[in-house]
């Protein structure tokens, strides 16, 4: 007997890309309060790095619960996850700052954002939640 694929519903898709939006501005905040007006290439890696771990943990927690199958099926979670965290991310930037502040990191967002739900679609499809034992 063949199981279905259990697809992701948009709702879980929005709240893992708030999930990862979430992780993303606590640690803007946390940068901007800590180190006002220092912008360093040591502080940018250390932010890459921060969103690549938020992007990882949303699309892990999305694919481990919601599919079994192929690779394929987790690193199509994983993107979709990363490209709707980044497409929240730039809305809200967009609705609080002005341009050129909303426009600064767009491409650090969305290649930490991507790779780490590429990496997190990838091993959620590794490391699967077991379904309950049906009587």
């Amino acid at each position: 007997m063949v199981e279905k694929q259990a697809s992701p519903k948009f709702e879980q898709y929005l709240g893992a890309g708030f999930l990862i939006c979430g992780i993303a501005w606590v640690w803007g905040f946390m940068t901007s309060e800590f180190f006002p007006e220092h912008a360093s290439l040591s502080l940018n890696l250390v932010s890459f790095t921060v969103y690549l771990e938020a992007a990882t943990i949303g699309a892990f927690g999305l694919a481990r619960r919601t599919f079994k199958g192929p690779m394929k099926i987790g690193l199509r979670v994983g993107l979709r996850v990363g490209f709707e965290a980044w497409v929240i991310n730039m809305v809200f930037r967009f609705i609080i700052f002005d341009l050129a502040n909303a426009l600064d990191g767009v491409i650090l967002f969305l290649i930490s954002f991507m790779l780490g739900g590429v990496l997190g679609g990838l091993l959620g499809g590794l490391v699967r939640k077991p379904k309950p034992q049906e009587a």
